[in-house]
């Protein structure tokens, strides 16, 4: 296939070219303007949303490219693009689809960006493959951590700058939730990024307090109840650890997309309004056989493991280099979670919810009071003098 790459007065429309035509998808595309028109634009619907009529087609399309993707404006029957959500992901077979089925409910399918981080798992690959269709998923050929810097990513943030209001990178143990007085809801996600105009929203972690159950077949059941801690402790410390949702305008300026309260320039566009409003559900907890299966791609992509060790030998392996003294602090999280060792006490259960497997709204009294005895203004104070990172 032969890609036009137009000029400034043509139509180019490079996201919906990667994400409608699949067996083209490559991430270098993301830097060039290709021309191209997505079917699945109506012009109707984008008239009305927009507050205009135009005198053709080709200048509705225009004007969307040009104004109403980055303002979020409704395009489809149904669809818009206020918020992109991407994921940074490697071997999760046992997440990925409650992940995506879970997102596409607050966004669309035609909003979610996965970035597969050099996934060998063939039931992985394959499940990644069933969504190729409806979802834009890119390889990505770097440590997935790396996302998280625009400046690095500077084709690949450009080209999702200028189609969407906002963005947000999650991990596949993260589920985004919105919370109005005390009900949790997927809805509420967009209603609180159209109703405010914050730059950057802190999203709260949740964390949960044991693992959900396994399925007979070996994954997770999230049918069933999931509890979350609800104490003053892990609220704060999931503010701090939380993920940020941000205007996309400003990922440039910002340079880091990620945990909220860990570099000075994401604080510096926080306000009181950045607060307890978007909630980050984090399934830190899960079944002996997922952590350490999770914990092994940490430790191969860190080289701490090679990947060649048969899996018998890992844990004789790590034994021998804690014993050495030669596992760095920032590989050690992951070492102790292989092993079991150093897990935290758990936490007593304050919050239920069926939200994960799909159900909502949920009225949830206790978690609005929870989130009234953090005084996050304070805690976004603290966090910015103590902070002392700040990248350019």
């Amino acid at each position: 296939m032969v890609y036009h790459f137009a000029m400034s007065a043509d139509i180019h429309d490079t996201y919906f070219f990667l994400l409608d035509q699949p067996d083209h998808r490559r991430l270098d595309l993301c830097a060039y303007h290709i021309e191209y028109r997505t079917p699945s634009f109506e012009q109707a619907v984008y008239e009305a949303a927009r507050g205009i009529a135009f005198s053709s087609a080709d200048d509705a399309y225009r004007d969307w490219l040009a104004q109403g993707r980055t303002q979020g404006l409704p395009y489809a029957q149904g669809k818009d693009t206020l918020l992109k959500i991407m994921l940074k992901v490697k071997d999760e077979p046992e997440l990925i689809v409650r992940w995506i089925e879970h997102h596409a409910d607050i966004v669309g399918y035609h909003n979610l960006v996965i970035m597969n981080c050099g996934s060998t798992d063939p039931f992985f690959l394959g499940i990644l493959h069933g969504y190729r269709e409806r979802v834009l998923v890119l390889d990505y050929d770097q440590y997935y951590d790396n996302l998280s810097f625009p400046g690095a990513n500077a084709a690949l943030y450009g080209m999702l700058m200028r189609n969407c209001k906002y963005l947000t990178i999650l991990d596949a143990d993260e589920f985004l939730c919105g919370q109005r007085d005390g009900v949790i809801a997927h809805a509420y996600v967009k209603d609180i990024l159209r109703a405010g105009s914050e730059d950057v929203h802190a999203g709260t972690w949740l964390t949960n307090t044991a693992p959900p159950p396994d399925t007979p077949a070996g994954g997770i059941d999230f049918s069933s109840p999931i509890a979350f801690s609800l104490d003053d402790a892990s609220l704060r410390e999931g503010t701090f650890a939380g993920k940020s949702v941000v205007r996309a305008s400003l990922v440039f300026d910002i340079n880091y997309v990620g945990h909220n309260l860990h570099l000075r320039q994401t604080m510096a566009r926080m306000d009181a309004g950045s607060f307890g409003k978007l909630l980050v559900f984090h399934l830190a907890r899960l079944s002996p056989k997922v952590v350490r299966a999770r914990a092994l791609k940490h430790l191969h992509a860190k080289g701490i493991v090679p990947p060649e060790l048969a899996p018998d030998q890992v844990e004789g392996w790590l034994a021998q280099r804690l014993a050495a003294g030669t596992v760095d602090d920032a590989a050690r999280v992951y070492v102790d979670r292989f092993m079991a060792t150093g897990a935290a006490p758990e936490a007593q259960a304050a919050m239920t919810t069926h939200l994960l497997g799909g159900t909502g709204p949920e009225a949830q009294p206790d978690l609005a009071a929870a989130l009234a005895r953090i005084d996050f203004a304070g805690l976004l104070r603290d966090a910015f003098d103590r902070c002392a990172i700040t990248l350019r």
